[in-house]
């Protein structure tokens, strides 16, 4: 475990937590990356265990049912450190999670970050993605099959 000399009590508690969690849940999960059915390979009690425990919901501020306060980004930043430890691809979304949750309550109106958090809060399977596209293009950066590059068109 990473030893932050500028982490409070607090941060230090959420990040042996998040230590003492990826040793019991996280890393075991990693092993199914190589299962080939997607249904027994996705650690969806992992992502469960997570939401039980707050991590989930750890940018959740206190007024839509997430922790009092919600957590500084330097401690997020420390729990996902040790989830990443264990294992990438779970830690990333968490991460998702939390940035996702955090932007919400940070830019989102009372009317979307409440229709947002009540059912965020409440499904421990919750989980969020982010869409990327560049201009002529989508998210194919990563993708390079000869002659095939994703395209999106937004209609009003």
């Amino acid at each position: 475990m990473a030893d932050h000399v500028q982490l409070d009590d607090e941060a230090r508690q959420w990040q042996a937590r998040a230590h003492d969690f990826a040793n019991e849940y996280i890393r075991p999960a990693a092993q199914r990356e190589w299962i080939a059915d997607p249904d027994e390979r996705f650690a969806w009690d992992v992502i469960e265990a997570g939401s039980r425990a707050g991590f989930r919901t750890a940018a959740v501020p206190p007024e839509y049912g997430g922790p009092n306060p919600a957590l500084s980004p330097l401690t997020l930043a420390c729990v996902i450190e040790e989830f990443a430890v264990a294992d990438p691809g779970i830690a990333i979304c968490f991460n998702h999670a939390i940035k996702d949750a955090r932007a919400v309550a940070r830019i989102g109106t009372q009317e979307q970050a409440a229709a947002f958090f009540e059912e965020f809060v409440e499904d421990d399977r919750y989980l969020t993605a982010t869409a990327l596209t560049e201009p002529e293009h989508g998210s194919d950066r990563w993708i390079q099959p000869e002659g095939f590059h994703l395209e999106t068109t937004a209609v009003r």
